[in-house]
């Protein structure tokens, strides 16, 4: 299910977002907690580790700058029901870079909730 969410979203907005020049690389000052390192080999494959490599993000995304995927913790306020890659503690991100892939705005949320919180970036 979360599969088939995340790629409506990536196909709805290849279509309205501009082209990025660059993927996202390299590490990035977060609006909040610890700096976030990205590495990108391919935009369908792409992954941030954060708070000492002990949390992370996992992103498909596409050339429009738009990243989609899930964040996953040791530990957060609010535990989900499901697991996934064996913790409980995860949930939806949407990512989007700008063309030069220097900072980024987005949104996150817990499990299955629809992202509502505020998350940015920059370097």
């Amino acid at each position: 299910m979360i599969r088939q969410a995340l790629a409506a979203v990536i196909a709805a907005a290849a279509i309205t977002a501009p082209a990025a020049a660059e993927k996202p690389y390299g590490t990035y000052a977060k609006g909040t907690n610890a700096p976030m390192s990205f590495i990108c080999p391919a935009y369908d494959d792409c992954t941030g580790y954060y708070e000492g490599n002990r949390s992370r993000v996992r992103l498909k995304g596409s050339p429009s700058g738009l990243f989609v995927g899930i964040w996953i913790e040791p530990f957060t306020i609010r535990s989900c029901d499901a697991t996934v890659e064996k913790s409980p503690h995860w949930g939806r991100v949407v990512l989007r870079f700008d063309e030069s892939a220097s900072s980024w705005t987005g949104e996150w949320g817990y499990c299955d909730d629809e992202p509502s919180n505020e998350w940015v970036g920059s370097r």
